[in-house]
């Protein structure tokens, strides 16, 4: 079982991956906490419902922890975060 340790608000990006690579659960949380509500605010603005926003929320973080292992640019992960929940938006929107 992983090392637990405190995930402090300053903790970096790059820190919180590392961390959530090593399996840390409070790392996962405080990553979406932090970026929960910048994902979900790109299907609201194109229009999509709270429902809808929600999903494409729950998507894109499950398209970023099947990623985690390989993704390296830490210090662009909000624009990451940003690209896939627009994309994902269009796909909704596109039905």
């Amino acid at each position: 079982m992983p090392e637990r340790r405190e995930i402090v608000p300053s903790t970096s990006d790059a820190e919180l991956i590392r961390a959530c690579r090593s399996g840390d659960a409070e790392a996962w949380e405080s990553l979406v906490d932090t970026y929960g509500r910048l994902v979900q605010s790109i299907p609201l603005r194109l229009g999509l419902s709270s429902e809808d926003a929600a999903d494409i929320t729950q998507a894109t973080f499950t398209i970023f922890l099947e990623s985690l292992e390989s993704f390296r640019d830490e210090g662009s992960l909000p624009a990451w975060l940003c690209t896939v929940a627009r994309r994902q938006s269009w796909r909704v929107l596109g039905r």
